[in-house]
């Protein structure tokens, strides 16, 4: 048998922080200093740098 195989795989597990930019914005949304569409637009945002993150550690997928 030349090549091994493993019979078991992988996940990663773990989790980020909230950046402190969305943390703000929520509560600016709830003192009603920022729209609904605002607070939107900041966590598409911190999704985004949350994947570039998760890319930038070399997770696959």
């Amino acid at each position: 048998m030349s090549k091994k195989h493993t019979p078991f795989r992988f996940d990663y597990v773990g989790s980020f922080l909230r950046p402190d930019y969305l943390r703000k914005a929520r509560a600016d949304y709830e003192e009603g200093s920022i729209t609904k569409e605002d607070l939107v637009e900041v966590e598409n945002r911190a999704i985004l740098d949350l994947v570039q993150k998760q890319k930038d550690a070399g997770y696959h997928r």
